[in-house]
């Protein structure tokens, strides 16, 4: 499941000019609407016992995950937070 969401945010991202990738808000135009967004994170879910030793393999995922986190879930310092419960896992340490 996560392969089809790879393939697509993949897709999506890469219609962006490269020059403005980097620029805020660059992004918006491939955060899925809320129930593809519900979806997603069943994927990831599902996907993340062996996709956290492996980012590299799905990277869009991993940019279109954090953004949309940003996006729907963000509250002021926790971001970490939110991740966890986007993949799942118990808890991450900040570095």
């Amino acid at each position: 499941m996560l392969e089809e969401f790879e393939h697509r945010y993949a897709s999506e991202i890469d219609r962006i000019p490269a020059d403005k990738r980097a620029d805020a808000g660059s992004l918006l135009s491939v955060i899925p609407l809320r129930p593809e967004w519900e979806e997603f994170r069943i994927a990831v879910r599902a996907a993340w016992p062996w996709w956290e030793d492996n980012l590299n393999l799905y990277p869009a995922s991993l940019i279109i995950l954090y953004a949309s986190i940003a996006f729907f879930e963000y509250e002021a310092g926790e971001i970490w937070g939110k991740f966890a419960e986007a993949t799942g896992t118990a808890r991450f340490t900040p570095n």
